[in-house]
């Protein structure tokens, strides 16, 4: 005689709860194989692959009304046509989830990165080549300002958005080639970080493929190198003197400063929190004095 299992045993079996079997039970999707003068219900041990099928079912998008159907009125076509909706709609979903978790990689490696840097500090650290996106505008200063720039700015935003996840995410920021004059920085113009894991080859694809992105002459490679920062906790008022100290600490050390000074935004989320706190790093490329 073949065993039978109480809806306890059962539910235990199928990784799942007794609610759920009888809630199955009532909308029509898994019935009891009996049901005793009691009302204890009690299902067959081949009772699990409709279940394991009610569940895929359902995890792929289908109503319980409709896994009902299946069961009831099954028809190829009309099955068939449902299958590829829900196909569709699951993988739409998986793309937007694979999204959310590059966006939240991307805000984690960030946080992390600002963590790691203490306010005020000078250090050396080594730094591989990295891509920059351009502003094709000019800037006097980390907030941008005029209809040229917030073209410029908007078609560098949607370039990001069409590279990666990541890359939408990107530090921006500025540089500066000369000098302070007066106690105030000369910006040379404005720029998007792209992420390391980002080539060259990929975003010139993109860019050529593409009109109404940015221009593949705004693509530019910092080299890799010795980089000397400092980093800061805003208003960006402050930013001249941390570049000024910068310069102090390069020369102090016995080295020199190769190309531009860059100033960029430590952790992207922080311009739209309440203040907007601005946290950044200065850094410069730097060699050995007598090199």
């Amino acid at each position: 005689m073949e065993s039978l299992f109480k809806t306890g045993e059962f539910a235990e079996l199928c990784q799942t709860t007794k609610n759920t079997l009888i809630h199955y039970d009532h909308v029509g999707v898994l019935k009891p194989t009996e049901v005793g003068e009691n009302g204890y219900r009690y299902y067959r041990p081949n009772d699990l692959f409709r279940f394991k099928t009610v569940r895929a079912l359902t995890d792929a998008g289908f109503t319980l009304q409709e896994v009902r159907s299946v069961f009831s009125e099954y028809d190829p076509d009309t099955l068939g046509r449902s299958v590829a909706e829900h196909r569709a709609e699951l993988r739409a979903h998986i793309d937007r989830l694979a999204h959310a978790a590059s966006l939240l990689d991307e805000i984690d490696r960030q946080i992390s990165s600002n963590r790691e840097a203490e306010p005020g500090a000078f250090f050396l650290e080594e730094r591989p080549d990295r891509l920059i996106i351009n502003l094709d505008c000019p800037v006097d200063s980390m907030w941008l300002k005029g209809a040229d720039a917030a073209l410029s700015d908007g078609k560098a935003m949607e370039t990001l958005e069409r590279i990666s996840p990541e890359a939408s995410l990107s530090l921006y920021g500025l540089k500066a080639y000369d000098a302070l004059e007066r106690g105030r920085i000369c910006y040379d113009g404005g720029f998007y970080l792209l992420p390391e894991s980002v080539t060259f080859e990929e975003v010139v694809r993109l860019l050529r493929s593409e009109s109404h992105l940015c221009d593949e002459s705004q693509l530019e490679t910092v080299p890799a190198g010795t980089y000397a920062c400092i980093s800061e906790v805003g208003p960006q008022k402050k930013a001249a003197a941390v570049h000024a100290r910068l310069l102090e600490e390069v020369g102090r050390r016995g080295l020199r400063p190769c190309g531009p000074r860059y100033e960029v935004i430590s952790f992207r989320l922080s311009d739209v929190a309440p203040g907007r706190v601005y946290r950044f790093v200065v850094s410069v490329r730097c060699e050995p004095a007598d090199a």
